[in-house]
C-alpha cells in the first residue's frame, strides 16, 4: 500500500486511536467503520478507506481527542434523548453497508472466475469435438485400447464443460445474492435518508447542543453513504407505458430494447441475433420462457459476453433468441440484466435508472467531508 506524503501528513495531524500497517507504518485518526475488509479512519481532514488485510493492529485512543465525540457515536455511545428511534435506522443501514461491501468485494472475484471459466469453454468444447470425431473412426474389435482412451477422452472433455457450466449457473446464484444485499443496503440508506427530514431530526436540530452535534454527525453519515451508491441516469424513448432503450451486446450496437421487468431473460430475436453475429454455435441450451403477456415460448438460449445500457454494464448474461420480430424494438431487456442493478423508471424525465453499489477500494483513500463533523468536547 502507497501513502502519498500529504496523506501521511494529515494522519499525523490527527490524535485518536492508532493504526498499525503492515508495511511498518502507523496513522492515527478516530476509526469510524470497521468490517470484513475494509476500515474507514477519520484523520480529522476527512477520511482514509483502508484495506482491513494491511492493518495489524488498532489501538484505540483516550481522552478528549479531535473526533472522540464522532467515536462515541459511531460506537452507540452518548446518543441524545429523542434520537433513539432515528440511531436505530442508522445502525440498521451501517450493518446492511458493511455487509453489503464485503459481498461487492466478493463479487469482484465472482467475476474475474466467470470470466476465466468463460475464456476456456470454447477450448474445452473444440477439445470435445476433436475426441468425438476421433471415437467415431474407432472401432472396439479393431482397436480396443485406442477405443477406450476415445472413450475416455470424451468423457473427460465432456466432464469438464459440464463442470464448467454448472460453475457458472452457481456463480450467478452467488451473484445474485450479491444483488440482493446491494438492494437491502439501498433500501436502508433511503429509510435513513427519509428519517433525517422527518419530524424527529426536526426536534433535534432545535434542541440542545448535544442533540444538534449528534444531527450533524448523523448526516455527515448519510451523506457518506450515498457516495458508495452509483446511479446510471440513461435516456429512453417511451411508447404508451412501454419504456425502450439502446442496447448495446458484445460491444456491438444491437438496437433499441424494451424494458421488461415481466420478462426473466433478456430477449433477442432472431434478426438481431444474427445480425450480431450469434450463430447455432452460441446455442448452449433450450428454454422455456416468460414474457411480460404472460405467454411461455420456447427459445435458444445463450451466454452474452456482455450487455451494456448507458454506463451499466453486465458481462456473462444469459439470453434467449426466439423467431418474430417487433416493428418498435429489437429485443426485450429482461430481469437477466435488471436484476443487476436497482431499476426504477422516471417516465417524466424519459429516463431508465439503473443504481449500484461502487466497487469498493482495495487501498486507502482521502475523502474530503462535505461539512465538518461536531467538534471535539
Amino acid at each position: 500500500m502507497k501513502f502519498n506524503l500529504l496523506l501521511l501528513l494529515l494522519a499525523s495531524a490527527a490524535r485518536g486511536d492508532t493504526v498499525y500497517l503492515a508495511n511498518g507504518n502507523t496513522m492515527k485518526g478516530v476509526v469510524v467503520s470497521r468490517g470484513k475488509t475494509q476500515i474507514v479512519l477519520d484523520i480529522g481532514y476527512g477520511t482514509v478507506t483502508l484495506n482491513a488485510a494491511d492493518v495489524v493492529k488498532i489501538v484505540r485512543g483516550t481522552g478528549a481527542d479531535a473526533g472522540l465525540k464522532s467515536a462515541r457515536f459511531s460506537a452507540g455511545e452518548k446518543i441524545p434523548a429523542g434520537a433513539r428511534t432515528l440511531d436505530e435506522t442508522y445502525r440498521r443501514a451501517e450493518s446492511r453497508r458493511e455487509k453489503a461491501l464485503d459481498a461487492k468485494a466478493q463479487d469482484k472475484t465472482l467475476a474475474a472466475e466467470d470470466a476465466d471459466i468463460r475464456r476456456r469453454l470454447p477450448d474445452e468444447k473444440e477439445t470435445l469435438r476433436r475426441a468425438s470425431a476421433d471415437l467415431a473412426g474407432q472401432s472396439p474389435s479393431v482397436d480396443p485400447r485406442g477405443y477406450n482412451e476415445s472413450v475416455a477422452a470424451v468423457n473427460s472433455a465432456s466432464a469438464s464443460i459440464q463442470a464448467d457450466q454448472l460453475r457458472l449457473e452457481q456463480i450467478d446464484d452467488e451473484r445474485r445474492a450479491v444483488e440482493a444485499e446491494v438492494r437491502r443496503y439501498l433500501d436502508a440508506w433511503r429509510a435513513l435518508d427519509a428519517a433525517l427530514k422527518g419530524t424527529e431530526a426536526r426536534t433535534l436540530a432545535a434542541g440542545s447542543a448535544g442533540q444538534k452535534d449528534y444531527l450533524a454527525w448523523l448526516r455527515s453519515q448519510s451523506r457518506a453513504m450515498s457516495k458508495d451508491f452509483r446511479e446510471d441516469s440513461v435516456v429512453s424513448q417511451t411508447r404508451g407505458d412501454q419504456v425502450i432503450v439502446a442496447v448495446v451486446v458484445n460491444g456491438k450496437a444491437a438496437g433499441q430494447f424494451l424494458v421488461d421487468t415481466g420478462a426473466t431473460t433478456t430477449l433477442l430475436y432472431a434478426a438481431t441475433a444474427a445480425r450480431l453475429g450469434l450463430g447455432p454455435e452460441s446455442v448452449i441450451g433450450k428454454s422455456r420462457s416468460r414474457v411480460a403477456d404472460g405467454r411461455e415460448i420456447d427459445a435458444d438460449v445463450v451466454r452474452l459476453d456482455s450487455i451494456q445500457v448507458g454506463s451499466s454494464r453486465v458481462d456473462g448474461s444469459l439470453a434467449v433468441v426466439v423467431a418474430g420480430n417487433d416493428p418498435h424494438f429489437d429485443g426485450l431487456l429482461g430481469m437477466s440484466f435488471l436484476s443487476r442493478f436497482v431499476a426504477r423508471v422516471d417516465p417524466v424525465a424519459g429516463r431508465l435508472i439503473l443504481e449500484d453499489l461502487r466497487q469498493p477500494d482495495t487501498g486507502a483513500r482521502a475523502v474530503k467531508p462535505d461539512a465538518p463533523g461536531p467538534e471535539a468536547p
